[in-house]
């Protein structure tokens, strides 16, 4: 997997140089361990070791037949195997008042496909609700959200 790095920090060049040994990086809030590899032609490549990164698995990928696990990320909660994704700033709970997909709610809809979301709201008369929410994958692929019950105030 490429992951694009435009300026790799002095002090980690520095450290791999002197050390010749594996150093811890921090990559997208996760520490990773980086080395120096050379190639045939004697240029210098970094290698990240992405199966020492710690991750904090929320619950399992819901994509048949993947048996992935769903981690957190600083953006998304995404399957380590790259099958399943829901974005935090998904634009569901943005149209209804909420700033992000709280974990907790990412977690119950990985183990039961639905959640109760409170304090969602209405874009029409903003009036505050709670819903049913179910984590669905649409005729295109695409997996996102939908009420369980249609809201009288949506």
């Amino acid at each position: 997997q490429k992951y694009g790095i435009t300026k790799v920090p002095k002090t980690l060049v520095r450290d791999l140089l002197a050390k010749k040994d594996p150093v811890k990086f921090k990559l997208s809030a996760k520490t990773i361990q980086v080395s120096l590899s050379k190639t045939d032609k004697g240029y210098w490549n970094l290698v990240f070791d992405f199966d020492s990164m710690e991750y904090t698995i929320i619950g399992p990928c819901p994509e048949p037949n993947c048996g992935g696990d769903v981690v957190e990320s600083s953006s998304f909660y995404g399957c380590r195997k790259w099958n399943f994704k829901l974005w935090k700033n998904d634009r569901f709970f943005e149209y209804f008042g909420k700033k992000s997909l709280p974990l907790a709610t990412a977690k119950s809809l990985l183990k039961t496909k639905s959640a109760k979301v409170k304090g969602l709201v209405s874009p029409k008369n903003k009036k505050t609700f709670d819903a049913d929410i179910l984590l669905f994958k649409n005729d295109k692929g695409f997996w996102g959200f939908q009420f369980k019950e249609k809201s009288p105030l949506v």
